[in-house]
């Protein structure tokens, strides 16, 4: 049986009352289990401990994936029945906080909270809320409960490091699954049934700097940051023209650098971003400024900010910018200046933006890149990008153009990382099924879409060929970033079609075929 971290805040008190009770229970219980990728093995000990309960038959793969089968009512009387339904989802979060936050994602759970200026939502306390996909898992907990009773068996599969490169679905077995039918609960977007998405890779660059011997005692230490943005999910939002602090902070420091001097200003470091699949929302550069040109390189720093506030004024009201005295000590001396302007004019290049969208569906992006992470160590650099396409054509093109930018300005290239899409296929039978269920319930068809972001379903139906898929799930918004919400009505409204639509697919009497 898993166990639940002790809890500084009561996260059962924040759902008490909501509806359905049960996936709301084990929502409040996953936000208390720190889940970052690549440290799940306390949510997945908890997810064995609830499919225990429930007679579920527990498997782990050698990445780590864990697979519950629950056995249905006429299997186990004999009778001839259809494969198992599969239900999928991911167990990490996005780990990303407030500036000067104190979290630490390994050890303090989420803190659960309702924000009175914007009622029917759920929110972390100055973190993300990990309802991307805690809400999906939440989902197929409660169903697990439900699953003894079904006439036709079930599959639970729970995927590992999904966040930082999908990693579990990337190492799925072709023998670890038996359904050919399969439900991903890991959609952001209420009334909509997902039937396709983009393929990706990550790029990578780094530069090595040299620096100088010391820091002359006539320059001071000063933090220039860029803050206040809203940041995002990469593919869902790379289209809402929402500022990237890295290549914001780039921008001021080109242009204070060509303003002022290397005999005013130096570089020290530069770090931004937590993850290569979310738009930067912060970014901080330590520079060494003149004791005589501060007041100035204030005064320019402000009239950046003025003029750079006015193009985001729509999709980012609170950006900020500031250059002030930073109050720490820092061990490394100033950046050749050379160096320095080469990664600066490297990361200038580099778009972070839609490429290219797709024709005849209006506002789906098909083509996009992403820089995401800049770290700065005493002596590297390096930035961290995701590129994703729907097209692996268009991915290889962009792959090459970026690759000729970083290269021309001494970055040493890597990539890796790689991902297939999900091709469409909008006569399967099982959208049709989810189609007729959804019109029943809600007296409309859902809209069919495919999304520009990863979802493991690419990686999964390359492994099963013949797996039928759709994916879907409650609104949430702002995902991979702290101002991330679920709307609580619109969980209720999921649970009630995914129940209806279970129901309809374990009552059939035949395999569904296209």
């Amino acid at each position: 049986m898993g166990t639940i971290l002790n809890q500084p805040v009561d996260n059962l008190s924040v759902v008490k009352g909501l509806n359905p009770a049960s996936l709301w229970h084990h929502f409040a219980n996953l936000a208390s289990i720190p889940r970052p990728s690549g440290a799940e093995a306390k949510v997945l000990d908890y997810i064995e401990g609830v499919s225990l309960k429930n007679k579920g038959v527990c498997r782990r793969d050698l990445v780590g994936n864990l697979l519950v089968s629950i056995p249905g009512l006429a299997g186990r009387s004999g009778e001839k029945t259809l494969s198992p339904l599969v239900f999928q989802g991911h167990v990490d979060m996005v780990c990303e906080q407030n500036s000067h936050g104190k979290h630490d994602f390994h050890r303090d759970p989420i803190r659960l909270t309702k924000r009175p200026e914007q009622p029917g939502w759920i929110f972390g306390s100055g973190t993300t809320l990990g309802a991307d996909n805690g809400i999906g898992v939440a989902a197929m907990l409660a169903m697990m409960e439900e699953a003894k009773g079904f006439s036709r068996g079930t599959e639970f599969l729970f995927t590992v490091d999904e966040e930082t490169g999908l990693t579990g679905a990337q190492g799925l077995g072709p023998d670890l699954l038996t359904g050919d039918t399969l439900l991903n609960l890991d959609t952001e977007e209420e009334g909509a049934l997902y039937v396709g998405c983009a393929g990706g890779l990550d790029l990578d660059a780094h530069w090595r700097c040299s620096r100088m011997l010391s820091q002359d005692p006539k320059f001071e230490t000063f933090r220039l940051e860029v803050s206040g943005l809203k940041g995002g999910h990469s593919g869902i939002d790379i289209d809402k023209q929402r500022g990237n602090a890295v290549k914001l902070l780039a921008y001021v420091l080109d242009n204070l650098l060509a303003l002022a001097t290397e005999q005013m200003l130096q570089v020290i470091s530069l770090n931004g971003g937590k993850a290569r699949n979310a738009i930067p929302r912060e970014a901080v550069a330590l520079v060494a400024v003149y004791s005589e040109a501060q007041k100035h390189l204030i005064a320019l720093t402000k009239e950046l900010e003025d003029k750079l506030k006015e193009i985001y004024k729509e999709a980012d009201p609170q950006l900020k910018i500031s250059l002030s005295p930073h109050p720490d000590p820092t061990d490394w001396p100033p950046m050749d200046p050379r160096v320095a302007k080469k990664w600066i004019k490297a990361i200038l290049g580099f778009p972070s933006q839609p490429y290219r969208f797709e024709l005849g569906i209006a506002g789906l992006v098909r083509t996009s890149s992403n820089l995401g992470v800049i770290e700065t160590e005493k002596n590297q650099i390096t930035i961290r990008s995701k590129l994703r396409s729907s097209s692996d054509l268009e991915l290889e093109v962009l792959k090459k153009e970026l690759t000729t930018v970083l290269e021309l300005a001494d970055g040493q290239v890597k990539v890796g990382g790689g991902y297939c899409g999900w091709q469409p296929d909008l006569q399967s039978s099982l959208l049709r099924t989810a189609q007729a269920v959804h019109a029943e319930v809600f007296g409309h068809k859902a809209e069919v879409k495919a999304i520009h972001a990863g979802l493991e379903c690419g990686l999964i139906g390359s492994r099963y060929p013949k797996m039928k898929m759709i994916s879907f799930g409650p609104n949430i918004v702002n995902a991979h970033s702290p101002d991330e919400a679920v709307e609580v009505a619109s969980v209720e409204r999921f649970w009630t079609y995914l129940k209806a639509l279970v129901q309809m697919l374990q009552e059939q009497t035949r395999i569904l075929s296209d």
